[in-house]
């Protein structure tokens, strides 16, 4: 009876059913094959189980950001942008307008309000399609579940993904985008006769575009690719017409489409003025990274924030491993990652084009999926050279655990943000004004958006200045970036009718000084007594 001893291999879908086939030819078929279609069966439960389990930890962790205090990016896009008419969002384009975004955040506006979390939303569901988009894009590479979930896994796991999950900007749907393009890329590179899937490709490209014109990079990487193999195709083959007939098709659908969704932009400003709110956004990020280190440098140290060194160390073996695997086993789908990780950077850096480190971060799902492909084939490899699976199964363990701990590592912090000087305590200044008095308190903080936001939230109008004639006390919010001395100064008016100022309270990024009033000038003197006087 061979179907008796008939020894399931527990890390191919495909050994699995040779071994049910060869038993049924056997005769007696009946318990190989119900066997095997059993085990199949567990084991595609026991997947979408774990997969599940992934999605739901990492919606929680971004779930839990939510409502943090709002970042001085988002608030000022909130206030300049999302804030405003779909009409005004539609045909006015800076850098900080990620267009698309922001049109879905000014619907959410009008269904949910203007809380944190109700602005937030859009980018906290893009945040958490890209845990199943990243199992997507690891199982159109390299068509193994067990890559699938540990992609699932680092993406659910990256503080700068949870980060922006929760961060009312596009840069999650331009991730998501860039994900998505590249899965297409790679279906048409298996089978490039689909001519759906050519303008599907030009359409995703144009919405990434609209979400974020840094889209021009993954689009440009992944065309490359797409020449490149079609260059590689026989010539005068049904492939390579197919494939020329589609490029062709593919660069007019994702031009004609971006250049109609800015339309309004271009007539509104005119090619000149939003060429020209571009330059200067990237001139700032020039000097940014001049003073503060290799743009490159600041790129990983956000990828591999909050992470462990066990997890840390897992990225980059797990890369190199795939770059070896790639270079002794290429695919044709390989052109994928090969075009975007290892021939696009260079490009960008020796085109000069200063990007910030959220701008890299379609780079990121990709990157983290060919580590997670390298430490599968190590643990393959390790798995036949070493007698046993002891050794495999501790690095499999290893790196499931580094990867959780890095997830629960995450969860624990007090506050995301790419900017360490970034001031997010305004909210609870603000209560030490409302305990204190708002009439009688004044407060002077750098510019912070975010404190016009909580104001108008709180249904203050504006706060008094530090002369105003009732105000006793000013508050002085010093965080990292400016000092004392840098925010409260003879320069300011009234300087002079206050006492040198006193801690009064330290909050997480900032501390918070008091001055109170000791002197009133004549005319402020003159109006108090009248008041006083007055019926």
């Amino acid at each position: 009876m061979r179907s008796a001893h008939v020894t399931v291999k527990p890390d191919s879908d495909y050994y699995e059913r040779s071994i049910a086939r060869t038993a049924d030819r056997g005769g007696n078929g009946e318990p190989a094959r119900t066997v095997v279609a059993f085990s199949a069966k567990n084991r595609r439960i026991a997947f979408v189980a774990a997969a599940g389990l992934v999605i739901i930890a990492g919606s929680a962790v971004r779930w839990s950001f939510l409502d943090y205090p709002m970042r001085y990016d988002e608030t000022w896009t909130y206030l300049r942008f999302t804030s405003k008419s779909p009409s005004y969002i539609a045909a006015h384009y800076i850098p900080a307008n990620h267009v698309l975004h922001s049109l879905f955040v000014r619907f959410t506006i009008a269904f949910a309000g203007n809380s944190p979390a109700a602005l937030r939303t859009p980018a906290f569901i893009a945040g958490l399609l890209l845990i199943p988009a990243s199992g997507w894009l690891a199982w159109a590479q390299f068509r193994r579940r067990d890559v699938v979930l540990l992609a699932m896994l680092a993406a659910a796991a990256s503080s700068q993904l949870v980060e922006y999950s929760a961060n009312s900007r596009g840069y999650t749907w331009f991730v998501l985008f860039a994900v998505v393009e590249c899965v297409i890329t790679t279906g048409l590179i298996d089978s490039p006769r689909r001519k759906a899937f050519w303008a599907l490709w030009g359409i995703v490209g144009a919405l990434g575009a609209y979400t974020l014109p840094l889209m021009i990079y993954p689009v440009s990487g992944l065309g490359t690719a797409l020449v490149i193999y079609t260059l590689s195709r026989p010539r005068g083959g049904p492939d390579r017409r197919a494939a020329n007939r589609g490029l062709l098709l593919g660069a007019l659908v994702c031009g004609t489409v971006t250049l109609a969704l800015y339309s309004p932009i271009l007539i509104q400003q005119g090619l000149n003025e939003t060429y020209a709110s571009r330059v200067t956004s990237l001139k700032v990020y020039d000097d940014y990274f001049a003073t503060h280190g290799p743009m490159l440098l600041a790129v990983w140290k956000g990828w591999a924030r909050h992470s462990n060194l066990v997890w840390q160390i897992t990225l980059v073996l797990g890369f190199g491993v795939f770059l070896g695997t790639v270079i002794r086993r290429a695919q044709p789908r390989h052109l994928v990652p090969a075009a975007m990780l290892l021939g696009l950077p260079p490009a960008i850096v020796v085109h000069g084009v200063p990007i910030a480190p959220p701008g890299w971060m379609f780079l990121l799902p990709l990157f983290l999926t060919c580590s997670m492909y390298g430490i599968v084939m190590l643990v393959s490899i390790v798995a036949r050279h070493v007698h046993g699976s002891i050794v495999s199964a501790s690095i499999a363990g290893t790196v499931l655990l580094a990867g959780a701990f890095s997830l629960a590592s995450v969860s624990r912090q007090e506050y995301l943000s790419s900017w360490e000087h970034e001031l997010v305590d305004i909210e609870r200044i603000l209560d030490e004004c409302e305990a204190f008095g708002r009439d009688r308190c004044a407060l002077v903080t750098r510019y912070v958006p975010s404190k016009p936001y909580y104001v108008g939230r709180r249904g203050w109008g504006r706060l008094s200045p530090p002369h105003a004639p009732d105000v006793e006390r000013v508050f002085i919010a010093v965080g990292t970036l400016r000092s004392l001395d840098d925010l409260w100064h003879e320069g300011i008016r009234g300087y002079g009718e206050y006492g040198p100022p006193r801690i009064w309270r330290s909050f997480s990024r900032s501390t918070l000084y008091a001055a109170d009033r000791t002197t009133h000038s004549e005319g402020a003197a003159n109006r108090r007594i009248s008041s006083v006087l007055s019926p």
